[in-house]
C-alpha cells in the first residue's frame, strides 16, 4: 500500500461524504502531521523505511548520481530493476573521503584530450565528454550505461545519498532506513505491515482517532467530538508505547551507516 492508498483508506472510514475537494488538502496534511507524531511517540514506527528512487530523482555529476538523504540512519542500499527486484547488486558504503576520491578521479577525467570521447577503461564505461558538467544537474536516460555495473558505493556528505556509478533508467535505488519520515509522496509504500503484508490496522485506527479529532474541531466545530476522538487517540497511542517498549526489551544489535 502506498501513501495515497492510506489516505483515501483513512478518509473512507472517517469521512465516507466528503463535504468539499477545497478541503482535500488540510485532510491530507492533518493525515501527514499525524503519522510524523506517531513515529515521534513510538521509537518502533520509526524503523525499516524504504525509499525507492528511481533516476529522474536524482542529479548527476561526472559518472556518480546524488538524491537527498533522508532523516535518519542508512541501513543499506540496493540497486535493482525497475521491473524485476530479483536482479540487485548491494552497494557498499564509502566514508567521504573515499568516495570523494572516486569522484576526483571522474571529474579530472572530465577534462579530456581533444577529441571529445574517451574510453575510461579503469571505470569500465566510455563517457561522451562533450556533454558531461561536474555540477549536479537533472538525471536523464542519455546518462545510462550500455551495461549493468557489478559493483556500486555509496556515501553520504553535503546532505546527499552519493552513489556510484550512475543509476540507469531501467533501474531503481533501494534505501532502507531507520528514522522519522517527514516528507510522504502519493507513491511511497507503507512501512507498516502486518504479517500477512497488509497495512498494520493498529496504525491505521491510531491515525483514525488523530485525524477525528482535528476534523471535529476545525470541519464540524464539535469541541465534546474532538475531545472524545482526542481521548481515544491518546489511549491508544499509550498501548502502542507500551507494546513497543516491551518490544524493544530484546537487545539486538543493527549495524547502521549513520547520517
Amino acid at each position: 500500500m502506498n501513501f495515497r492508498q492510506f489516505k483515501e483508506l483513512v478518509l473512507s472510514e472517517c469521512v465516507p461524504q466528503r463535504d468539499s475537494n477545497r478541503l482535500d488538502a488540510r485532510h491530507e496534511g492533518w493525515i501527514k502531521n499525524g503519522l510524523i507524531e506517531i513515529q515521534v511517540k513510538v521509537p518502533c514506527l520509526q524503523e525499516e523505511h524504504r525509499e525507492y528512487i528511481s533516476q529522474d530523482a536524482t542529479f548527476y555529476s561526472c559518472g556518480a548520481v546524488a538524491f537527498p538523504a533522508p532523516n535518519g540512519y542508512i541501513k543499506s542500499l540496493r540497486v535493482q530493476g525497475l521491473e524485476n527486484d530479483c536482479l540487485y547488486t548491494d552497494a557498499v558504503a564509502y566514508t567521504e573521503a573515499m568516495f570523494r576520491t572516486v569522484l576526483q578521479r571522474l571529474q579530472r577525467a572530465c577534462t579530456p584530450p581533444t577529441g571529445g570521447v574517451m574510453a575510461d577503461a579503469y571505470y569500465g564505461y566510455a563517457y561522451d565528454y562533450g556533454t558531461v558538467d561536474p555540477e549536479l544537474k537533472p538525471s536523464t536516460p542519455a546518462i545510462d550505461l550500455a551495461s549493468t555495473p557489478s559493483d556500486y558505493a555509496f556515501a553520504l556528505f553535503e546532505g546527499n545519498v552519493w552513489l556510484w556509478p550512475v543509476l540507469n533508467s531501467d533501474q531503481v535505488a533501494v534505501l532502507k532506513w531507520t528514522g522519522i519520515k517527514k516528507n510522504w509522496k502519493p507513491d511511497d509504500r507503507m512501512t507498516w505491515v502486518d504479517e500477512k503484508g497488509e497495512i498494520d490496522r493498529e496504525v491505521v485506527e491510531l491515525i483514525n482517532s488523530y485525524f477525528l479529532s482535528k476534523y471535529y474541531l476545525h470541519d464540524k466545530c464539535d469541541p465534546e467530538k474532538a475531545g472524545a476522538a482526542a481521548f481515544d487517540y491518546r489511549k491508544k497511542l499509550a498501548e502502542m508505547i507500551v507494546d513497543c517498549t516491551n518490544r524493544r526489551r530484546i537487545a539486538t544489535q543493527v549495524r547502521y551507516f549513520p547520517n
